[in-house]
């Protein structure tokens, strides 16, 4: 199914990398954005980058492994954009070094943010209670 021509985007982990540069193309055609991420700094940069490249930019704190933060971002999405044509899940985190000396802190941390986060209580799932 193709976009519309100026397609209403939701973009998790848009405060830099992979995120903002998704943000900087799909600003070139015109889109109309909310950018999520925990870093308000690197979102409300984005943001403006967005802005100069021609496109409309929101912004919204999200932690995408808290069930209450996403239904938090659902509903800005409905306020800020009138609606979503296009998700991306790009939060993501990660740990360094060796598998059994990683603490299980760390791997409760990147699956809830790498698994829970993004692939199953995204906006486009509803409300998250299943998949």
């Amino acid at each position: 199914m193709p976009l519309p021509k100026h397609p209403r985007v939701v973009i998790t982990g848009a405060a830099s990398g992979l995120g903002r540069a998704l943000a900087l193309e799909l600003a070139s055609r015109r889109a109309k954005l909310l950018l999520a991420d925990l870093n308000d700094e690197g979102s409300q940069e984005t943001a403006r980058l967005v802005a100069s490249a021609g496109g409309e930019a929101h912004t919204v704190r999200c932690d995408v492994s808290r069930s209450d933060d996403v239904a938090e971002l659902v509903g800005e999405a409905d306020r800020a954009l009138g609606g979503v044509d296009l998700v991306v899940n790009n939060a993501g985190v990660c740990a360094g070094g060796q598998v059994g000396e990683i603490p299980l802190s760390d791997w409760a941390w990147i699956l809830g943010v790498n698994l829970w986060g993004d692939s199953i209580r995204s906006p486009v799932s509803g409300s998250g209670d299943r998949l």
